[in-house]
C-alpha cells in the first residue's frame, strides 16, 4: 500500500484528502442538519396540533354562545310567566299567610334564575351587566335566604355579615352569582354532602401591597367577603388551574364548567380580586375583595318580592305584542290590574294591520324583539312610519339582538331586558308618556 502511495504524485494526494475531508463534513453537517430538520418538523406538527385543538375549542364555544343565546331568550320567556303569575297571585293572598312566604320563595328562585340567565348572556358577550353603589351586605344577606332553602340540612350554613360596610360598585347579578358559585363548590367539595360553610363580609383596610388573583391589591378600604367551608380541600398543583375553565377538582369528573372562571372574570369587571387558600383535608377559604367607593346614590327600586297592591298608574291604552302566548296573557293582567287597557297579539304582522286600521288607539306600545314573523325593531319602525309621535318599548332578552343606537334613531324610547315585572312595566310606560307630554307642552 505504501509503495502504491509512493508513486501517487503528492499534489493528487493532497486533493484526495481535501475531498475526503470535504465529505465526511458535509456528512456530519447533514446529519446535523437532520436532526435540526426533524426538530422543526416536530415541533411545526406540535404547533399544528395545538393550533388545531384550539380552533376545535373555539368553535365549541361559539356553539355554547349560539346555545346560550337561545337558551337566554326561551328561558327568559318561561321566567316571565312564573314570575308574573306569581306577583299577580301574591297580590291576593294576605301578606302574613304561609301561602305568601311561599310564593315568595317561588319569586325569589325565579328572579335568581333571571339574573344567572343574564350572566349566562353577559358571559358570552350578549348582554349588560350594570354596575352602580351598593351594599353587598344586602346582596349577601338575600342569597343566603335561597341557600338555606335549597342545600340539604346535612350543610350547616354560618353566616357573619357586618351591616356597616361601605358601598361597593358592582353588578348585584354578579355578586349573587359569585356567591353561588362559591357556595356550590363549597359544597360538592363536602364529604357525603355533610359539614359546614361559612360566610363572612366585612370592610377592612388593606395598608401593604397583597398577591392576589386576577390583580395584586392595592392599599386601601375593600369589602372582604369569604367563604369557606370544611371539605376535603386541594393540594397546591390543583390550586393553580381552578381558574381555567372547564378544569373540575372533583375525581368523578363532574363539575365540568364556567364555575371559578366565571368568578375570575367578574373579580376582572369589578376592579377586585381574591386570594384562595386550600389544603388536603383541610377545606378552602376565598377571601374576595371589592374596592370600597366614596360615594352612593339612593335607590328607588321597590324590595325583590315586592308584590303590594298599588293604585293604578294611568288609563293608557297599551298595544302589547309578543309571539309567546303565555308571556303576553301574563302581561295583559299585570298591566290591567294596574289600570291600564291592554290589547295583546301574538303576530306582529296582524298587530300591525290592527294598527293601521286605528293608529289613534293606543298610546304606547311595547314589544318583544325577538318574533317569528316580524322582529320588534321592524314592527316598531313600521308602527313609527304611520304615527311619528308613538311611544314605542321594546323588550328584549338579551341587547345583542339589535343596534341600540339604531333603534332609538327609529324612534323607540325605552327598553327592558326580559323577564320584566308588570311594576317596572307600568314605571317606563309612565315615564315615556310623562315625557311625551313634556315634549308637546
Amino acid at each position: 500500500m505504501s509503495a502504491v502511495l509512493s508513486t501517487v504524485p503528492a499534489w493528487l494526494l493532497a486533493v484526495l484528502a481535501v475531498l475526503f475531508l470535504t465529505a465526511m463534513a458535509a456528512l456530519v453537517v447533514g446529519w446535523f442538519g437532520q436532526r435540526r430538520l426533524t426538530r422543526n418538523l416536530e415541533s411545526e406538527r406540535r404547533r399544528s396540533r395545538q393550533l388545531t385543538d384550539q380552533l376545535h375549542q373555539a368553535r365549541k364555544m361559539e356553539a355554547v354562545g349560539i346555545l346560550a343565546g337561545n337558551i337566554a331568550h326561551n328561558f327568559n320567556n318561561l321566567l316571565s310567566v312564573i314570575n308574573g303569575n306569581t306577583r299577580l297571585v301574591m297580590g291576593e293572598v294576605h301578606r302574613d299567610s304561609t301561602q305568601y312566604r311561599d310564593l315568595e320563595q317561588v319569586l325569589g328562585a325565579g328572579q335568581l334564575g333571571a339574573e344567572l340567565i343574564k350572566e349566562l348572556s353577559d358571559f358570552y358577550g350578549q348582554a349588560d351587566q350594570q354596575r352602580k353603589p351598593l351594599q353587598a351586605q344586602t346582596v349577601v344577606q338575600d342569597v343566603l335566604k335561597l341557600l338555606r332553602d335549597i342545600l340539604p340540612p346535612t350543610v350547616v350554613i354560618n353566616a357573619d355579615i357586618d351591616p356597616a360596610c361601605g358601598h361597593v360598585l358592582a353588578s348585584a347579578t354578579q355578586i349573587q352569582q359569585l356567591v353561588m358559585i362559591l357556595c356550590s363548590n363549597a359544597y360538592h367539595a363536602m364529604r357525603q354532602h355533610t359539614g359546614t360553610i361559612e360566610i363572612g363580609l366585612k370592610e377592612i383596610r388593606i395598608d401593604n401591597w397583597r398577591e392576589a388573583v386576577p390583580s395584586n391589591l392595592e392599599p386601601g378600604k375593600y369589602v372582604q367577603l369569604s367563604v369557606r367551608d370544611d371539605g376535603r380541600g386541594m393540594d397546591r398543583a390543583t390550586l393553580s388551574h381552578i381558574f381555567e375553565p372547564y378544569f373540575s377538582a372533583r375525581k368523578d369528573g363532574a363539575g365540568l364548567g364556567l364555575g371559578l372562571s366565571t368568578v375570575y372574570r367578574i373579580l376582572e369587571d369589578h376592579d377586585g380580586a381574591t386570594i384562595p387558600y386550600s389544603q388536603p383535608g383541610h377545606g378552602t377559604r376565598f377571601d374576595i375583595f371589592f374596592p370600597v367607593i366614596a360615594w352612593s346614590i339612593e335607590s328607588d327600586e321597590p324590595p325583590a318580592t315586592a308584590a303590594v297592591a298599588v293604585a293604578p298608574l294611568g288609563r293608557a291604552r297599551v298595544l302589547f305584542v309578543d309571539d309567546e302566548p303565555m308571556v303576553s296573557r301574563v302581561g295583559k293582567a299585570g298591566l290591567e290590574k294596574l289600570g291600564y287597557a291592554v290589547t295583546i297579539f301574538t303576530d306582529g304582522r296582524q298587530a300591525l294591520t290592527d294598527f293601521e286600521r286605528q293608529p289613534d288607539a293606543y298610546d304606547v306600545v311595547i314589544t318583544d324583539q325577538i318574533m317569528q314573523h316580524i322582529s320588534g325593531v321592524k314592527l316598531a319602525r313600521e308602527l313609527i312610519a304611520i304615527r311619528p309621535d308613538l311611544p314605542v318599548i321594546l323588550a328584549t332578552g338579551f341587547r345583542e339582538s339589535f343596534n341600540e343606537q339604531q333603534a332609538r334613531d327609529l324612534g323607540i324610547r325605552e327598553f327592558v331586558v326580559k323577564p320584566v315585572s308588570h311594576f317596572e312595566l307600568a314605571r317606563v310606560i309612565e315615564r315615556v308618556l310623562v315625557r311625551q307630554m313634556e315634549q308637546k307642552a
